[in-house]
Parts: C-alpha cells; structure tokens; sequence
C-alpha cells in the first residue's frame, strides 16, 4: 500500500547484567544468573531554541536528556497529566485529537519540526575487553495518511516482535523456482515449474 510511511524503532534486547533466578538471551544463547535490561528512557530534543529540549551544548546536557531528564537536569513532565516521565509520548497518537484530550502527543507541546531521539538503557557497566549485544529493528510501514501508517506499523512491529520472541525460528522460505526465459521478437517467455507466462517486451 503506499501514501505518507511512518517509521518505527523497536529495543528487542538490552544489554545483560547479573541477576540471580533470571536468564537473558545473548548472542542467542540463554545465559543463566543474567537479565537483559529493557529500555530506562526515551527522550528527544529538537532544532530549536527552548531552553529545556534544544540541542545539547556538552556532556552534562547529554547525559540528563539520556536519562529521561530536561537537559538542566530536572525531571520531564508528560504536559497531559502533569506526572514526571522519562518516556516521551507512549500514547496511541491515532486517538491524539489536541491539548487536554488526556494523549500526551509531541504536537501538545512543540510546533512540528526538526526531531531527535534518544532511546536509552542501564545502567551498567562494562569492563575495558567486554561485549555486549544489543537487539533493535528499524522498520516502516505505508498505508495511506500518516495516522492510518502509524496504525499499520504497529501491526508490522507486533510482526517483527513475535519473530524476535521465537528467536526467529519461522518457517523455511520456499525454494526459489528455476526460471527460463526465450527471448523472440517483442517478446519474452518465462517458464518456471511447467508453467508459461507470455510478457510483452519494452522497447
């Protein structure tokens, strides 16, 4: 389907760290007395020049947007309920219909514009010669207006999740047919597994 595509990220598997009873999956193997960590915030700044979500000017402003925080530090409000947040925006934005509707979308507080994100996890640490795996998708999805995308990508997100959850043990894809084709006078044949489809030629 085509029309305005919507673009999506999905954290999978964060980065393990030790906990007793718990099993993480790294490099997919179970790892026993391990957990993965799952996403600690989600947070943006923009192109702009609010003093709280503009670009970061050094590393103490990078390190509080990384934490879900303002970039001085103080903590985040989602501006639909007033309650501190380090996750921007989980509403469902199909149902965003303006300011005081109860959905905190990004347009409730910022005009449209230039748009950064971080998607972030921890803490932990790591020792110099360690490794760590982390599992994320990038993915988008086309179905008409923007809105009716954001809904298609859900759908292709719930998709891409479960093959992850399985690790992706999915059916075999089926053998790819042996084609031939006969080339004539503006006209091609291809055959494959006995059948014939006749296809005119481009000049």
């Amino acid at each position: 389907a085509g029309g305005t595509p919507a673009v999506g990220y999905d954290f999978f598997q964060g980065p393990m760290v030790p906990s007793a009873g718990d099993t993480a999956i790294m490099y997919g193997e179970n790892q026993i007395g391990y957990k993965n960590l799952s996403m600690s915030s989600f947070s943006k700044y923009i192109n702009t020049d609010d003093p709280n979500w503009s670009d970061p000017n050094d590393a103490d402003e990078v390190y509080n947007l990384m934490q879900g925080l303002k970039k001085d530090g103080s903590p985040a409000t989602n501006s639909e309920t007033g309650d501190t947040t380090k996750f921007f925006y989980p509403d469902d934005p199909s149902l965003n219909t303006g300011v005081g509707d109860g959905i905190w979308a990004d347009s409730d507080d910022h005009a449209s514009g230039d748009r950064r994100f971080l998607m972030n996890t921890g803490p932990f640490t790591m020792a110099a010669g360690d490794s760590q795996e982390v599992v994320f998708a990038i993915f988008h999805a086309a179905a008409g207006g923007p809105l009716q995308s954001v809904d298609y990508l859900k759908e292709v997100d719930a998709l891409a999740q479960l093959a992850f959850d399985i690790q992706f043990a999915l059916p075999e894809s089926p053998p790819a047919p042996v084609v031939e084709a006969t080339t004539l006078i503006d006209e091609i044949i291809l055959t494959w597994d006995n059948a014939a489809e006749d296809y005119t030629a481009i000049d």
